[in-house]
């Protein structure tokens, strides 16, 4: 990237990164993002805009839920592609169930 850039090797001394990730984000059970803490699916860094997970997952039909899960998860499951149908009709039918 800095090379792209036309920053030269050796000429950087430090880089400050703000990855966006903060521990009372996470440390927050209201907020969804511990697995382990019962709370709301929320899983939003900025409350006030979007949709919840929750909200999400109930309205996203399956099919999108597949690509996304395919696109953007870390889920390969070793079952020739499977994974993502899997969790995903998993997901709906949770939903379907209430």
């Amino acid at each position: 990237v800095l090379r792209g850039a036309g920053v030269k090797p050796g000429s950087v001394a430090a880089v400050l990164l703000d990855v966006g990730i903060s521990s009372p984000q996470f440390n927050d059970t209201s907020r969804g993002f511990r697995p382990e803490a019962d709370g709301p699916l929320d899983l939003r860094f900025d409350t006030s805009k979007g949709v919840s997970g929750y909200e999400f997952l109930c309205s996203v039909p399956r099919d999108e839920l597949v690509r996304i899960i395919d696109d953007f998860g870390e889920e390969t499951g070793g079952f020739g592609g499977a994974a993502p149908r899997r969790i995903a009709d998993a997901i709906c039918l949770a939903r379907a169930r209430g």
